[in-house]
């Protein structure tokens, strides 16, 4: 009999879901606090991610909260993507450097110190080691601790134009990549 130890992203996703619905009890009976997330104003924040393929992110979003849970702006960030972005899924001597641009909007249920929360990111990312532009999506779910956040997404990118001749000659042709992103936020 042989046993595999494989993390699908099936797999994930249900464990995600699995904690979310463990901790609503929690969360229910958490204390009120009159959640940022529940305040009108301006709300940037900053986020550390990791991509499953070795992609490593910085973004500030510079966001409005309109007061019932629901915040939406515009984004801009930095990323080293260590494989190189060529979808091959092998490490590369010299990442290559992306930056990403965005509109971000996200729902924190409850108006209290914790709550669980959804959102999505719609964009695209200028790759500057190629010269070219990959627009990106992605949805994810997460938990607010006050000011921070907590949230797992699934990203989708997709390679769309060649921004100068410097670009790799088969730069159009790759496929859809997708990954699960793990990100920490920081509401100021």
């Amino acid at each position: 009999m042989k046993v595999t130890s494989s993390f699908s992203k099936r797999g994930l996703v249900q464990l995600l879901l699995s904690v979310l619905v463990v901790t609503m009890p929690m969360l229910s009976n958490a204390q009120e606090s009159n959640s940022i997330h529940y305040q009108k104003g301006y709300r940037p924040n900053v986020e550390l991610s990791w991509a499953n393929n070795g992609q490593f992110n910085i973004n500030s979003t510079q966001a409005y909260c309109f007061g019932n849970g629901l915040v939406a702006g515009l984004g801009v960030g930095f990323t080293a993507d260590f494989m190189g972005n060529d979808f091959n899924n092998e490490y590369v001597e010299e990442p290559t450097y992306l930056i990403p641009l965005f509109i971000n909007v996200n729902y924190s249920f409850l108006d209290k110190k914790v709550s669980p929360m959804v959102g999505a990111r719609v964009g695209e990312m200028f790759d500057v080691t190629n010269s070219g532009l990959i627009v990106t999506a992605s949805p994810y779910v997460g938990i607010d601790f006050s000011r921070f956040t907590f949230a797992v997404g699934y990203e989708i990118q997709k390679t769309v134009a060649k921004l100068s001749d410097y670009a790799p000659i088969n730069y159009l042709d790759k496929d859809c990549l997708n990954k699960i992103r793990i990100s920490f936020g920081f509401t100021f």
